[in-house]
């Protein structure tokens, strides 16, 4: 209508009458307008084409004018794809789990926040006395570790009379493996006790002598094998099992002294050349009287000092500790009595002590237990004067189970002649250079 209104206008006008015309244009714009404005019966609502904004969500057309239709627009991405009844089930499942936890304890965690009962809509009950309380964590019986009991002793020369009071001692104990140094023997052989098989290495004198006891808890005899490799000095024991064995390694160090010093290189050659030789599948252990203080501050020892009555102590210094400190280094081990502080020396003498025997274990079989070393100080075949070395016992892991052996012997009667004749022949030394 305007549009017509507009070309009648422009036809009859002339041209003097040109700007009259274009005002009469802007009065019908106006009214056209206040006409649309005041129309009840449509909404208002202005049509814009496609491509008329700056974004596409301006792009769907509002009014009901002929434009071009437009579908639903796209969902986003981010927007859950559970129905709205499935989210409201879990919804009300997680809250209802929340009320309950906190109706227990008293709060939880719900949603990301700490929230008490009373906001959640419910009270504290406290648990019901009818529940016992649960485990945190259940351990599977058949997983728990299986541990050796290790006992190291220097006996200072072992009498018949102290060997029999030790089996009585022994037989009260659950002890796996003891390893016994300088029980001035000298024969090399194996027998077996009630108890354990016994495996004793000399060197046909009066000085040294190793010995290591197994338990037959352990393994059964056709399972053990031994070797000497400095007779009388080192003893290694392999107790074979089905996918790996255990290594024990009995050690005599010589004392350090100017003239013992090549003997105590050939000893530390031939340590590292049998500890080489090891599988590293296996376990090993190292117990014996080192004659060696380990002082070096490494991951080989826990404490480089060990307690006294007048503080902390690091013992004598030996010039070649460096070569034990250097072998349990390359073959990862640790000594396992140097991790508790309370700890003190493993040998005295007059005002003299020092800590010279060790119990070492590879690393990755070691765990907090096997560094409960403990040391008994009570031990009643201690000497109560004169030069005496200390009991000491850990814990450690091993693999292999146990099994039963009802194969009893005892020493034979050789055996037994040569341990007489060779305490008979034994007299007062001055245990500074002994051995």
């Amino acid at each position: 209508m305007i549009a017509s209104a507009i070309a009648l206008i422009f036809i009859a006008a002339s041209r003097s009458q040109f700007r009259g015309s274009v005002i009469s244009i802007l009065i019908l714009i106006l009214l056209n307008f206040g006409y649309t404005m005041s129309d009840g019966n449509k909404d208002f609502s202005l049509a814009w084409g496609e491509g008329s904004t700056m974004d596409m969500h301006g792009g769907r057309v509002d009014a009901s004018a002929s434009t071009k239709h437009h579908v639903e627009e796209l969902k986003l991405t981010y927007e859950s794809c559970q129905s709205r009844r499935n989210r409201r089930r879990l919804f009300k499942r997680s809250f209802q789990r929340a009320q309950r936890r906190a109706s227990t304890h008293g709060y939880t965690l719900y949603h990301g926040q700490w929230m008490t009962a009373k906001q959640l809509g419910t009270e504290y009950r406290g648990p019901s006395p009818d529940t016992p309380p649960s485990q945190n964590v259940t351990v599977n019986p058949g997983q728990k570790r299986k541990r050796l009991t290790m006992m190291s002793w220097n006996a200072s020369g072992l009498r018949p009379a102290d060997w029999d009071w030790l089996q009585i001692w022994l037989g009260q104990q659950r002890l796996d493996v003891i390893a016994l140094q300088e029980t001035h023997w000298p024969f090399s052989g194996e027998w077996q006790q009630p108890d354990y098989y016994c495996l004793h290495s000399g060197n046909n004198g009066r000085s040294a002598g190793v010995m290591t006891l197994i338990s037959k808890r352990l393994c059964k005899p056709t399972e053990l094998s031994w070797d000497e490799p400095v007779p009388g000095r080192l003893l290694h024991v392999r107790i074979h099992g089905t996918s790996r064995g255990i290594d024990i390694i009995n050690g005599y160090q010589h004392v350090h002294a100017h003239d013992r010093m090549d003997d105590r290189t050939i000893f530390w050659d031939s340590l590292q050349t049998t500890m080489t030789a090891i599988p590293s599948r296996n376990n090993m252990i190292l117990l014996g009287d080192w004659n060696t203080s380990l002082t070096a501050r490494t991951t080989v020892t826990g404490l480089e000092t060990y307690a006294m009555d007048t503080g902390r102590a690091t013992g004598p210094h030996h010039d070649d500790s460096h070569l034990f400190h250097n072998i349990l280094l390359h073959h990862d081990m640790i000594s396992v009595n140097t991790w508790c502080h309370e700890l003190g020396p493993t040998f005295r003498f007059q005002h003299r002590h020092s800590r010279i025997d060790h119990i070492c274990c590879r690393r990755q079989y070691s765990d907090r237990t096997s560094k409960q070393a403990t040391y008994l100080t009570e031990f009643p075949l201690n000497a109560h004067e004169g030069a005496h070395h200390v009991p000491h016992f850990g814990f450690r892991t091993e693999g292999l189970a146990f099994c039963a052996s009802e194969q009893t012997c005892r020493m034979d009667f050789a055996q037994e002649v040569g341990i007489v004749q060779a305490m008979e022949k034994s007299d007062t030394a001055d245990p500074t250079t002994a051995g």
